[in-house]
């Protein structure tokens, strides 16, 4: 028998954020400025990320939780449960910042030795802090507990009219007195958006294994020129007659099919099957490649803009040609990302992407792509082949017609809602509305154009629709 933790009403909190450094440990709470690093016991502020900045100067912190609704519980409910680790939250006695823009802002934008560390209640109708909790301890004689019922959050300030954001911030530099987030835990009803399923773990990588033996093309397709699988991957070959002058790089000279090495061959371009990485694990590595052979780039030759600057057709390959990975966008045809070997021998070497590492490079979530290993160079020396490809499963197939919503925010004073989804510059998107997640025929706009960058934010009056003292209204956006 399953059922939802939010129906056990007489379990004081039965939804429990561990913020550890374990597999899923933000909980889908998002980084809203500065970085944050995760330990054993706990979230903290750090300098870029991987460290525990203690106490040494870092950008201010602000890390967030998904919403939440006290609105839900009765009076004498117990509502949350806050556990801290570490020294006092507010050791100077500063005011409490008013909202997020006083933590971002403060000092300009760095912690100072005045700063706080504690946990805010983020007004999303006003903007402003309606409450802040601080660990009030110093030493390591914690964690230190703070529980709440929901008459004991009004009498602080709460409004259980509207909805919150918890905003976990740290500005502070002190010679003494780093404040850990430990966990958090709810009574499961007060969650408005339930998060989505945790994502898989990178267990999920698919392995393509370019060997020789049967299979070894993994469902890639040869769009140019002439592939060759040895024992250690797959690189360019030549079908009979091919090469320059008759020159095979002196590796199997006779056949109707051979190495290339580093022989002239037809230039060669080989693509997997269509993948995006909309909903790929937010973390952990999602795409992982091997090369074995050379360096790909020797002569620092500008990156391919498009599979037509390989030189498709009966195009001969040139010395200073290049060997590499590239990530084709499907959309607009050209490569936003490409990986080559970087070093010289016959070693292997590896590649390990994340999500974040794939949005940086300049691959769009969303849009649909393919991989494209591609080889026109023939050196005196130099061949690579592409050894292994492993990918998050879930980045298999063609991206959904249904976008990724980010965030929502509903202004009960204007009856509107604020939807911010990735997307792409110029691409036309259809918002649609459903009061029961099951009829889906209604939109409230159907030409959203594209902001520039990838995300689109759009307010609509939800009013002017016919949506009036609906307790519950599902936002859907498509393409």
């Amino acid at each position: 028998m399953s059922l939802d933790g939010a129906a056990l009403i007489d379990l004081p909190f039965n939804v429990n954020w561990n913020f550890n450094d374990g597999g899923g440990g933000a909980h889908n709470w998002k980084i809203e400025n500065g970085f944050a690093s995760f330990s054993a016991d706990g979230v903290h502020a750090s300098q870029d990320g991987t460290n525990f900045a203690e106490d040494a100067a870092h950008a201010a912190m602000l890390f967030r939780s998904p919403m939440i609704d006290f609105s839900r519980l009765d009076p004498d409910q117990n509502a949350i449960e806050v556990n801290f680790i570490g020294g006092q939250g507010n050791q100077g006695g500063a005011p409490e910042p008013a909202g997020p823009d006083t933590v971002v802002n403060y000092n300009g934008g760095n912690s100072d030795a005045n700063g706080q560390k504690g946990l805010a209640f983020l007004n999303l109708t006003t903007g402003v802090y309606d409450h802040v909790l601080y660990d009030s301890e110093d030493g390591g004689d914690n964690p230190e507990s703070i529980s709440l019922t929901q008459a004991e959050l009004v009498a602080a300030g709460i409004d259980i009219n509207e909805v919150y954001r918890l905003d976990f911030f740290d500005y502070d530099d002190g010679a003494s007195g780093w404040t850990r987030l430990e966990s958090l835990n709810l009574n499961g009803s007060v969650i408005a958006d339930p998060p989505p399923p945790p994502p898989p773990p990178s267990e999920t990588l698919l392995a393509w294994n370019f060997n020789d033996g049967p299979g070894g093309d993994n469902g890639w397709t040869t769009v140019n020129g002439t592939a060759w699988f040895a024992g250690d991957g797959v690189g360019a070959g030549q079908a009979d007659g091919g090469g320059m002058s008759g020159y095979f790089g002196g590796i199997n000279t006779t056949g109707s099919t051979r190495n290339a090495h580093d022989g002239a061959h037809v230039n060669f371009l080989y693509r997997s099957p269509m993948i995006n990485f909309a909903t790929v694990h937010p973390i952990k590595p999602v795409l992982e490649f091997d090369w074995f052979g050379g360096a790909g780039n020797q002569e620092g030759v500008a990156d391919l803009a498009n599979p037509t600057t390989v030189g498709l057709g009966k195009t001969l390959t040139t010395d200073v040609g290049q060997k590499g990975l590239a990530l084709l966008n499907l959309t607009t045809g050209d490569y936003d990302a490409v990986y080559y070997d970087p070093t010289n021998g016959n070693g292997t070497e590896s590649f390990s992407l994340t999500q974040d590492d794939l949005v940086g490079a300049g691959v769009s979530l969303a849009d649909n792509y393919q991989l494209d290993f591609f080889e026109n160079d023939d050196g005196s020396w130099g061949w690579t082949r592409l050894n292994e490809v492993r990918i998050d499963s879930t980045a298999l197939g063609e991206l959904a017609s249904r976008i990724k919503i980010t965030d929502i925010d509903y202004s009960p004073d204007t009856n509107s809602v604020t939807l911010t989804w990735d997307s792409r510059e110029g691409v036309i998107y259809i918002v649609k509305y459903s009061e029961d997640m099951t009829d889906w025929s209604t939109d409230i706009d159907d030409s959203v154009i594209g902001d520039a960058g990838n995300q689109t934010t759009r307010t609509f009056n939800l009013g002017g629709i016919g949506i009036v003292d609906q307790r519950k209204v599902f936002f859907r956006i498509e393409r």
